[in-house]
């Protein structure tokens, strides 16, 4: 990871980084994607953070405190003032039928897992509502997707009807996991329930939606503003 970019004022050239570095690691731990670079600074926000890049075939030691910034969802970031160039090394990988059955499953249970969690984050307040996006986003998205490949573009839609299936299964009424939770309470009660509990539920179902829907488009705008 090549400091392509560096602004002389940020933490990066404060420290003493140069154009061309390559981030071997920080705070002691291993570089090896982009995202843990990130997520090290990010980590370390200001705090002095040792850094050890490769320069030129040689290792040299530097301090440097990340900034507090924020990013678009208004979650704090460490940022050093410098533009990654990542070069990912690409490989072909074929699986067989029953293989991958295997892994197109395990990949699901993983994003099914990750958006139950982050969803949970931002029921607690870990997590800025801010994330959530529309369909101005999701179309932005898909586009930028199709534009690098087209099986960039298959693995995004996968990963929106991952989380559209796992919003449909929350115990909402109006969606299908309030359904069920109908189901569930005939069973315990042995009887169908009241008109009147079901039209209140379903009302509430149905506002909560809108609100979800209204604050997705918000946030969609506000990002397109900003």
């Amino acid at each position: 990871f090549n400091g392509e970019e560096l602004a002389p004022i940020g933490a990066a050239g404060q420290g003493g980084m140069q154009p061309g570095d390559r981030f071997v690691s920080i705070q002691g731990e291993k570089v090896r994607l982009g995202q843990d670079v990130i997520r090290l600074f990010t980590e370390n926000v200001e705090k002095e953070t040792e850094v050890i890049v490769d320069r030129a075939g040689s290792e040299v030691a530097l301090n440097v405190t990340p900034a507090k910034e924020t990013d678009r969802q208004g979650n704090p970031v460490g940022r050093i003032g410098v533009r990654l160039d990542i070069n990912v090394a690409m490989e072909d990988v074929r699986y067989g039928l029953l293989e991958s059955l295997s892994k197109g499953a395990s990949k699901t249970l993983e994003w099914t897992l990750l958006t139950l969690r982050l969803f949970g984050k931002m029921l607690v307040g870990d997590l800025s509502v801010k994330n959530i996006s529309g369909p101005i986003t999701i179309a932005d998205k898909a586009g930028e997707s199709a534009a690098f490949s087209w099986y960039a573009y298959i693995g995004f839609l996968a990963i929106i009807s991952i989380s559209l299936g796992v919003l449909n299964l929350l115990p909402v009424p109006v969606l299908d996991g309030g359904h069920l939770v109908y189901y569930a309470l005939e069973a315990i009660k042995g009887k169908p329930l009241s008109d009147r509990f079901m039209d209140i539920t379903q009302r509430m179902g149905v506002v909560a939606i809108m609100a979800l829907m209204v604050l997705a488009i918000f946030n969609d705008i506000s990002r397109l503003v900003g």
